[in-house]
Formats: structure tokens, sequence, C-alpha cells
């Protein structure tokens, strides 16, 4: 590859925030050029689960939408994807939100959590009715 080519690359490269996601190392670029790209786009993000406590962390892209890191996270630990929340600073994000829209600062932490239904007022009601608690 000459160097026209690969700047050319690189340029291509900075613009497509998707290629972005996939980005390796073993390209021809110099360090000091990855290194730019790395530091100008991209965000640390950790996944929590909420009862094992072990962290992964992700570089993203700043307009990557964050349905990819779920993706991602949720394969890592063998779960559906559907079957988990994910929350940042208390809320549930979308899996179409970014980290630019979402305010996110590097080393942001997202919480991981099973998603759960049922409790609250039906489990209350039978309980009362019934004399049982749990």
């Amino acid at each position: 590859m000459t160097k026209i080519e690969r700047r050319t690359w690189l340029q291509d490269l900075r613009e497509n925030a998707e290629m972005m996601w996939l980005l390796m190392l073993t390209i021809s670029a110099s360090q000091s050029e990855i290194r730019q790209i790395l530091s100008s786009h991209f965000y640390v993000l950790c996944c929590t689960p909420s009862k094992e406590g072990r962290q992964l962390f992700f570089k993203v892209v700043q307009d990557l939408e964050l349905v990819k890191v779920f993706k991602d996270f949720c394969d890592r630990r063998n779960m559906e994807y559907e079957t988990v929340r994910f929350l940042y600073d208390g809320a549930h994000i979308n899996g179409r939100q970014t980290p630019k829209m979402l305010n996110m600062e590097n080393g942001a932490e997202i919480f991981a959590a099973r998603q759960q239904l049922g409790g609250g007022v039906a489990t209350l009601l039978y309980s009362h009715v019934f004399n049982r608690s749990f």
C-alpha cells in the first residue's frame, strides 16, 4: 500500500464510524496515526453485570449505536440480548442511542441487569390474600 493509498484509507476510516468499530492494529499505518485516530474518536465503556461484578471494557466510536456493544456484551456473557437491560446514570439506555447523544465521558460505566417481569402490586395482593410473604 502506497502512502497516498494509506492516507486515503485513513481518511475514509475517520469518516466511517462503523469501520472504526472493526479497526485492527494489523493495518500498515504508523503507530502514531493509529493512536491519533483512537484518541480522537473512541470512548471507553464498561458494562458490569449486577451479580457477577466482573467488567468488560469496550472501545467504541462516539457515533456508534450502542446496540452493537450490548449485543457483543451479551454474546461474551452467554446471555440473550432481549433479556438484558442496560442503564447509564440510573436511566434505561435505548440501543439506538450513541455515546454522543448521552454525553458520555471517557470511562463511562454502563450497568447490565437481567430484565425481570412481575412482582410489584400482583405479588403484594397475592401475599395479602393468601397470607404468604416472599
